[in-house]
């Protein structure tokens, strides 16, 4: 499970650790050859941003890690741009992105074993690649074309251990 600001806002912290049966909000585990981090971006002020003490975690995390690995955070690293994103205006980008983005990309590319960033919040699919790391925002199923009707996309990715190749397709619902 990855919060984002709307279970931020809802549920407090400590009970979102019970729902996912974890310690902390950001953690890792390993599954069928590969390693998959998910990181709780924070909403308490703005930017959106890691604590210090999470960055920290994601380092040593990483670092110990050999195996491909794929992030999951709620708010956008990459550099997308979101002036025709009904939601989030030049004059709200303060509202879209994590704070010290490219820091944390460095995290990641340093490490040489991310393959892949899952991200939401905009609303919006985007991909784009950065120094050889995929970067997918994806949005929800139910979510709308800013105009109020369904969008109908969903995400289908298939990662093969072999190669560690991808494909990523945004497909629709007829």
């Amino acid at each position: 499970h990855v919060i984002g600001n709307h279970e931020a806002k809802y549920i407090p912290r400590t009970q979102l650790t019970k729902f996912i049966k974890q310690k902390n909000t950001y953690y890792s585990m390993n599954i069928t050859g590969f390693h998959h981090v998910i990181l709780d971006g924070r909403w308490d002020r703005y930017p959106y941003f890691l604590p210090e003490k999470q960055i920290e975690w994601l380092k040593k995390d990483l670092k110990k890690n050999k195996l491909p690995t794929i992030i999951y955070i709620h708010y956008p690293v990459d550099e997308q741009d979101i002036k025709d994103n009904p939601y989030f205006t030049e004059h709200r980008k303060i509202n879209f992105f994590i704070d010290k983005k490219s820091k944390i990309r460095k995290i990641f590319e340093k490490s040489g074993n991310v393959l892949l960033v899952l991200q939401g919040h905009s609303h919006f699919s985007h991909k784009q690649e950065i120094n050889s790391i995929t970067y997918l925002t994806v949005p929800s199923l139910t979510e709308n074309n800013g105009k109020g009707n369904p969008l109908k996309k969903y995400v289908e990715i298939d990662i093969s251990e072999k190669n560690y190749k991808m494909k990523i397709g945004i497909r629709k619902i007829l």
